[in-house]
């Protein structure tokens, strides 16, 4: 069983960033076996591929502005990355062939059973 709050704020951030950045976000869900997958799309401009680890580092941006209209804070996918593995899961960034970030939030289905 899992705790509502955090994935409810975890699914929050994720989606928050990618309206945020790249102005809209596709979420679906697949049920696997042992886990349920949470895949949040959006067409903006990806993440540098040297960038993809370091996102999740507390106050770290790409957008180097101190605007926080056209940044936020850089805390968003490190406490997104803190709920998932208090829930028992991962998240994982990686950019789509066809432009923009796939966001990959995978649960054991245990964790998921509400």
């Amino acid at each position: 069983v899992t705790r509502p709050f955090k994935l409810k704020r975890l699914v929050r951030n994720v989606v928050q960033n990618a309206t945020r950045h790249a102005g809209s976000a596709r979420v679906s869900i697949e049920a696997r076996a042992n886990a349920t997958l949470i895949l949040v799309d959006d067409d903006g401009p990806g993440i540098p591929p040297g960038m993809m680890e370091a996102v999740f580092e507390p106050f770290r941006r790409i957008e180097s502005s101190r605007n926080r209209g056209t940044g936020g804070s850089g805390l968003g996918l490190a406490i997104s990355r803190r709920l998932a593995d208090r829930l028992g899961g991962t998240i994982e960034l990686r950019n789509r062939s066809t432009g923009g970030l796939r966001v990959t939030i995978c649960l054991p289905v245990a964790c998921t059973k509400l």
